[in-house]
């Protein structure tokens, strides 16, 4: 009985410890992925814009459909095997994110953006994606009447 409980809070630990250094970063001219296997055993692959064929997210489960989580898979040319980004809050999002800066990518005159152009273009995308939630808030909401106040006798007064 002591070993089960002691192997489960190992297990627990070690899936903190992977979820908190799984890392997956996205930058001007590519998609960096960080995959902590063990303390001392760390994958790291990355993907320039230009190699990327599709990207695709998968939401599976009661659960992950309820939180809006789940899978983010993007194949290039050069990997037969896609890189996974699992765990993802808006997996939708972010696929739609990867793809739109790879379009942007392809656009440059050079084929890269600086800094500054990705910067800008992300904030872009961040306040399409902010008022459309703010559109889809506001078409849920319940007319509230609306109904003047009278001014406070002090304030007329002065």
């Amino acid at each position: 009985m002591v070993a089960v409980i002691a192997f489960g809070i190992l297990y627990i630990i070690w899936s903190v410890y992977s979820w908190y250094f799984d890392v997956c970063v996205l930058t001007n001219l590519r998609v960096i992925r960080v995959d902590q296997r063990s303390v001392v055993n760390k994958e790291v692959r990355d993907i320039e814009y230009g190699s990327i064929q599709k990207a695709t997210y998968a939401i599976k489960g009661a659960s992950a459909t309820a939180f809006n989580y789940g899978v983010v898979k993007i194949y290039t040319d050069i990997d037969k095997d896609p890189i996974e980004i699992n765990g993802i809050h808006r997996p939708e999002s972010v696929r739609d994110q990867i793809i739109e800066i790879k379009e942007k990518v392809g656009e440059s005159e050079e084929g890269e953006l600086s800094a500054q152009e990705l910067i800008k273009f992300i904030g872009q995308i961040k306040d399409e994606r902010i008022n459309k939630i703010q559109r889809e808030t506001d078409d849920r909401q319940v007319p509230v009447k609306e109904v003047e106040e009278e001014p406070d006798k002090a304030e007329t007064e002065e």
